[in-house]
This record gives C-alpha cells, structure tokens and sequence, in this order.
C-alpha cells in the first residue's frame, strides 16, 4: 500500500459526524434553541414579578439574555459547520467551547449586581457551571 492510499483512507476515516460528535451537533442545532428559549421566558416571567424589589436584576438579567442568545446563534453555526464537515470547523468549536467556560466563570460576577441573596446566585451560578 502506499501513502496516497493511506491518506485516503484516513481522511475517509475522520470524515462524518457520528457517535458523541453527532450528539452534540444536536444538541447545539436543536435542543439547544429551544431548551434557551424555555429558560429565558420563564426567567422573564419570574424579573417582572421581582423588578420592584431588585431593579438590578433587569439588568443583569438583560446581559445574561443578549450574551445567552449570541450563544445559541454561535453554537446553532458551530453546529452546522460541525455536520456538514467544513473547514476549520474543529478550532471554531474549540473557540467556542472556551468562551462558553469562560462566560461560565464570569457569570456569578454578573449575577451579583442583581441584588439578589449571594445565596442563590452561587448556587445557581455552580448549577451553570457544571
């Protein structure tokens, strides 16, 4: 055999999206969206019944919401370009990924300007976390 016919072989090899790959490209294309747009409605509902009492919440609910849905757009693409195998969709991912941990890591900051008990927000910040 020679090394034309391995690399095809190879590269035959690592295209395709299957097993843990494709479930993420699901989650990230479909359940993703949706799962997000149940979440911010319901924490919608829950400020306007607090707005008075913590107006800081309106607003650090607002940053979470516009950060949150540039999120589910990201991923929605990162998704796409994962499945249907195009160009440097792996280091898109990864870049990703680290913002993801990084808004994770940032987000109890965030949340603390809200007014709420710090109580709550840890545990709610170590939940998103994980």
């Amino acid at each position: 055999m020679n090394n034309i016919q391995k690399s095809d072989e190879m590269q035959n090899e690592l295209k395709g999206v299957g097993g843990w790959l494709k479930f993420f490209v699901v989650v990230r294309i479909y359940l993703d969206p949706i799962i997000s747009s149940i979440v911010l409605i319901v924490t919608w509902i829950a400020i306007g019944c607090i707005a008075g009492e913590y107006p800081g919440a309106v607003v650090s609910t607002m940053i979470e919401t516009a950060i949150g849905i540039g999120l589910v757009i990201w991923g929605v693409q990162i998704g796409i370009a994962l499945r249907d195998v195009q160009p440097q969709a792996v280091p898109k991912t990864k870049n990703f990924l680290k913002f993801v941990l990084l808004w994770a890591i940032f987000l109890p900051f965030v949340s603390l300007f809200s007014g709420l008990d710090t109580e709550t927000i840890v545990a709610g910040s170590l939940k998103s976390f994980v």
